[in-house]
């Protein structure tokens, strides 16, 4: 029977096909639709020989077309396009002569020939469908939408430009659009005709694209039965294709195989070559599913190559981005980043093309470890996901973000991205994304120790990987399946999925996840066994070009030389491993918070080789290393202010970039190393302080220098080594070492009890710490004095400098209010007779010494402008004034509706100051607006702002009045972005000194980002303050600095003046802290200004 319907079928398309050519040869009109049959018949059939026949085409339009479109079949572009281009003027109305018009001219880079026609025709449809055509294939598709939907005006029952339309808004990511252009195309046509098939295959797409694909499926096979009924051999071939696509998706790849065969020996047979290309490209991916690289490939370059051969961007792009997907599937990250940007520059304005090129090169960049790169295409790529609705893609974009998250140490934020659109994904219709996600899941469980659950994850994750045939994915899952076994004591069984797995890598080439196996099992091994499992482990790495992995590898060896007692050869894997670790530094140079993130995961390697040093009496080593480990971003953004200041921020990131290149592979190493060379002798030459810096194998001798210091300045630093406590003391006299006496916990039993404001089993953040609530015991004052600092300071003068560099325990904790004498001196209250440390020295605090060298070493601005700013405009919400300049931390920041009371004395505060300046800006009351801050702020020298200030999420946010441009919330984000020169800024409210602590950056505050934006230095404070007395402090402290004095000491003696005229409470004075550099402030006189005033009218009467 179904032989006997295959009969009737020809037939019957036959006897059409006669009838057609028996009208009237010379009416063109009545003869359109035979020709369109016949070209039909051409298009899809195989043209074994041109055979024009004068009684089958009634003229020459007919015959040229007819022989072009052979011509196009057989790669003979030249003679298609020469054909066709004479008939141009004739402006025919056949459209799809204007497709191989277009298409033609694509292959043979002619567009400007045709454009130049059209420019200089009149505006006709045709020639705007023309133009159309052109956006189209250049992929210039907003254009394209723009001239189709013209053209639909006055040819409104026109199928061709629907489906044309269609396609545009497809490729513009507008799905539902381009589904109600389909539609309206479909009702136009009746049942038997062959664009019936098209439309319906093209519906199954949009389904596809937009992951329903069971409906996909449907339409599909629809599409299939009208395409076999109506002899159209194209639409058959595609149909095949995404019915096999599906196939694929649903883990039924035998099936999906034979549907591949079956649309590839179909498109040979009827000579239509781009349609071959399209099917060896959907063919590759179905090899990639079951880990046939080679298959794949083979097939991948195959389709690349013919559609290069066309000319056809789009379907080069989309292929491109297979191909480099293939490469980063082994491992070949220089292949993949070739593949993916060129995708990206081929892809126009094909969203989808974009995305997919957006996403893989964000997979590149995390796999290299270049995160600032990665999220930044990541994100581009999810807002195009969004934007065409796509959730398969954007659960892969996620699941991209989330292991660049991870890779970060935030497996909170990685888990989050990662869940998102979890329920979206069906099992049976996406089995190997459901198995990744399963996958990544446990391996972030695995990571937080919540290891019932990471098995649970992973065990669902290979069953589905086992069961589809996803060998990849399941020695992956495997593979962390293993370790969380290991990492909850069970050893045994962890060790040995391990070995097979590890066998299996061994046997695919999976070389970077075979020295991740390596090293897990070097967990469960010792002495020479583990050390031989490291050495393979970093073979494996190094030959895959996996940096991170790498320098964990690098630092577990370090850490077995250092138990076997060979001291030498842990150092020189310790640094190894540093060295790698800051090599991806300046990568993520843009993005602060990767950057700290990155560094804080890897703060024990640091922290480690000090120890190492420590015990070798390499007390400068173990000084410098354990500088290094601290605050590196805002090293990072001082330096790379200096850098910018010099103009040749360029060279600074193409070095960056050139190492990066070089690091991991990524073009011919000799060049590289060549060009490289040349531009670090450049930096070298310019700027050699920056460049030892940055250079882990520079002489500590350069980092250390006597005569960096005053003979009066003193840089102390404290290293809080598990339960020890190290203190670096260095001057002109040298750098000396004090072991203390006492241990972290000791001391941390100490603080909590100088206040209950330090005492963490105080929780409420609500609580508002005045005088009373803080109630300072200055008895534990001076056992923490004693403890920490007497034994660091018996030798150093009274009334010298101090800089503090402090670790995270006491960073909160200002020394100056640390009591020096115990015993009451009158016999009155312990406060009044009590001996403060700020009494005897001035203070300055440091995140690091190096941070400290280069902020000393920065000139006064050459701004004069003093920014006084306070008493803003508030929405109060009550009536009264706030007694401290702090608020409520229980707030919803986002809701931008926070009630808080006005400050009754910052007013006269901002009065009391600009007495001391001459050329000052004043924002009070109504003009006291966050815009009004960030339009004067780069143009000033001081910076003074009273007003409130809270922590939201453990971060500052200091209060303006609001305006349209500004919602008066001054964020640290914001700040950072301002580009400032800027000798002193001072936060005059309340915790504005405070924030997120990290472990190796320290507080991630206000202080970081006055840095970071250009501050030489900022005096903030670390607790609620007092209204009422913060303005007799400020109004000491400007009394001091206006006389010349350093900023350090015009502080400390604001400070005595305080305690011995207002009240000694340290509540009230102890608060502000000063950090970076310490210099005078320098003020313009009225009198200069009088003089200089004076001088110019005297020349200009001359």
């Amino acid at each position: 029977m179904k032989f006997v319907a295959q009969i009737l079928l020809i037939l019957f398309f036959i006897s059409n096909f006669l009838s057609a050519f028996s009208l009237d040869e010379k009416n063109t009109a009545h003869n359109i639709s035979s020709f369109e049959q016949y070209i039909f018949y051409l298009e899809n059939n195989k043209i074994e020989e041109i055979n024009i026949n004068s009684k089958i085409l009634s003229n020459d339009f007919e015959k040229d077309f007819a022989e072009a479109v052979i011509n196009y079949k057989q790669n003979k572009f030249e003679n298609s396009y020469r054909l066709l281009f004479v008939h141009l003027k004739e402006r025919p109305v056949f459209l799809k002569y204007y497709e191989y018009l277009v298409k033609t001219a694509g292959v043979l880079n002619n567009y400007n020939q045709i454009k130049d026609f059209v420019s200089q025709s009149k505006d006709e449809a045709e020639f705007l469908y023309l133009s159309g055509l052109i956006d189209y294939y250049e992929t210039n598709y907003g254009s394209a939408e723009e001239k189709f939907s013209k053209v639909l005006q006055t040819k409104p029952n026109s199928v061709e430009v629907l489906i044309y339309l269609s396609n545009t808004q497809r490729r513009l990511g507008d799905y539902e659009k381009a589904a109600e252009t389909l539609q309206t195309a479909k009702n136009m046509v009746s049942k038997n005709d062959p664009k019936t098939a098209e439309i319906l295959v093209l519906k199954g797409s949009l389904y596809f694209l937009s992951d329903k694909y069971e409906k996909a499926e449907k339409v599909y096979k629809e599409g299939l039965q009208a395409a076999k009924e109506s002899g159209n051999n194209i639409e058959i071939v595609k149909a095949n294709m995404n019915l096999g696509m599906i196939n694929d998706l649903s883990g039924n790849i035998r099936k999906a195989r034979e549907l591949f065969e079956n649309a590839y020996n179909l498109s040979k047979k009827i000579d239509q070559k781009e349609l071959v290309a399209l099917v060896l490209s959907e063919w590759a991916v179905s090899f990639t599913y079951s880990n046939e690289p080679v298959e794949a490939r083979k097939r991948y370059e195959e389709s690349y190559s013919i559609f290069q051969s066309f000319n056809n961007r789009e379907r080069m792009a989309l292929t491109a981005v297979n191909i480099a997907s293939l490469y980063l599937n082994i491992g070949n990250y220089r292949g993949a980043l070739d593949y993916y940007n060129s995708a990206l520059e081929r892809s126009g304005e094909n969203v989808r093309a974009k995305m997919l090129a957006f996403r893989g090169l964000g997979d590149v960049y995390t796999n290299l470890a270049n995160y600032t790169k990665a999220l930044k295409y990541y994100n581009d790529a999810k807002d195009l996901s969004r934007k065409i609705k796509d959730i398969s893609t954007e659960t892969e974009i996620n699941i991209g973000m989330g292991v660049l998250f991870y890779n970060l140490g935030k497996p909170k934020k990685a888990l989050d991205l990662i869940l998102e659109n979890i329920d979206e994904i069906n099992e049976n219709e996406l089995p190997y994304l459901k198995a990744e996600l399963d996958q990544k899941v446990g391996i972030i469980y695995t990571s937080t120790g919540n290891y019932s659950d990471a098995e649970k994850y992973l065990a669902s994750s290979i069953t589905l990987s086992d069961k589809f045939g996803d060998i990849y994915n399941s020695i992956l899952s495997n593979t962390y399946l293993a370790y969380s076994y290991i990492l909850n004591n069970n050893a045994k069984s962890g060790k040995k999925i391990l070995k097979k797995q590890l066998k299996l890598c061994r046997e695919y080439g999976l070389n970077q996840l075979a020295g991740v196996q390596l090293l897990m099992i070097s967990e469960t091994t010792n002495g020479n066994k583990r050390y031989n499992d490291l050495k393979e482990a970093a073979k494996f790495s190094l030959s895959a070009g996996d940096k991170s992995t790498l320098a964990e590898i690098y630092f577990s060896i370090g850490r077995y030389y250092e138990e076997q007692e060979q001291l030498g050869n842990a150092e020189e894997y310790f640094l190894k491993a540093i060295s790698i670790i800051e090599d991806q530094l300046p990568l993520l140079k843009n993005n602060s918070e990767m950057q700290i993130t990155f560094f804080a995961n890897y703060h024990q390697m640091y922290i480690s080789l000090a120890d190492l040093y420590l015990r070798s009496g390499k007390i400068q080593r173990a000084f410098w290393i354990l500088d290094r480990s601290r605050s590196r971003n805002t090293l990072y953004n001082l330096l790379g202010i200096k850098f910018s200041e010099t103009n040749n921020i360029d060279l600074v990131n193409k070095f960056y970039d050139l190492n990066w290149k070089l690091l991991n592979n990524l073009g011919d190493t000799d060049s590289l190393e060549v060009r490289l060379q040349k531009i670090r002798n450049e930096l070298t030459d310019k700027y050699p302080e920056l460049t030892k810096q940055l250079n882990i194998n520079s002489n500590t001798a350069d980092f250390l220098q006597p005569d960096m210091f005053s003979a009066s300045q003193y840089f102390i630093s404290y290293f809080f080594d598990s339960d020890s406590i190290y203190v670096f003391k260095t001057s002109r006299k040298g750098l000396e070492l004090v072991k203390l006496q006492t241990s972290v916990s000791d001391i941390e039993n100490i603080i909590s009890s100088i206040s209950p404001y330090y005492n963490p089993e105080v929780v409420d953040k609500d609580i508002h710490f005045n005088k009373d609530l803080f109630s300072f015991n200055p008895d534990k004052a001076y056992e923490l004095y004693m403890k920490i600092l007497e034994p660091v300071l018996s030798d150093v003068p009274k009334n010298s400098e101090l800089i503090f560099s402090l670790p995270n325990q006491l960073a909160a904790v200002p020394f100056e209010f640390l009591s020096t004498d115990k015993r009451n001196i009158s016999g009155g209250s312990s406060l009044f007779d009590r001996k403060y440390l700020i009494e005897d020295y001035s203070i300055t605090y440091s995140p690091s010494f190096s941070i400290w060298k280069e902020l000393r070493s920065r000139a006064s601005s050459q701004n004069k402008l003093a920014l006084l700013a306070g008493d803003p405009d508030l929405n109060t919400g009550g009536n009264g004034y706030s007694s401290t300049r702090g608020v409520s931390e229980n707030l919803d920041l986002y809701s931008r509706d926070i009630k808080v009371l006005p400050l009754k004395y910052s007013s006269e505060e901002i009065e009391d100051i600009e007495g001391y300046f001459s050329n000052d800006v004043v924002l009070l009351k109504d003009k006291a607006t966050e815009t009004n801050f960030k339009n004067n702020a780069q143009s000033a020298s001081v910076i003074h702002l009273s007003t409130h200030s809270f922590l939201f999420n453990n971060y500052p946010v200091v209060i303006f009045a609001e305006d349209d441009e500004n919602d008066g919330y001054l964020e640290t984000g914001e700040i950072a972005k301002l580009k400032l020169n800027s000798d002193m800024v001072v936060l005059s409210s309340c915790k504005s000194g405070l924030g997120y602590i990290d472990k190796a950056e320290g507080i991630l505050g206000m202080q970081k980002v006055f840095f970071d934006a250009g501050a030489s230095s900022v005096v903030l404070s670390l607790w609620d303050v007092s209204d009422k007395h913060t303005v007799s402090l400020m109004k000491f402290f400007y009394e001091f600095l206006s006389d010349g004095q350093a900023k350090s000491e015009a502080l400390r003696n604001a400070k005595i003046k305080f305690i011995n005229k207002i009240d000694p409470n340290p509540y009230y004075w102890a608060a502000f802290t000063l950090s970076g550099n310490s210099n005078p402030i320098q003020f313009v006189n009225d009198s200069n200004i009088y003089i200089y005033l004076f001088g110019l009218i005297i020349l200009l009467l001359l």
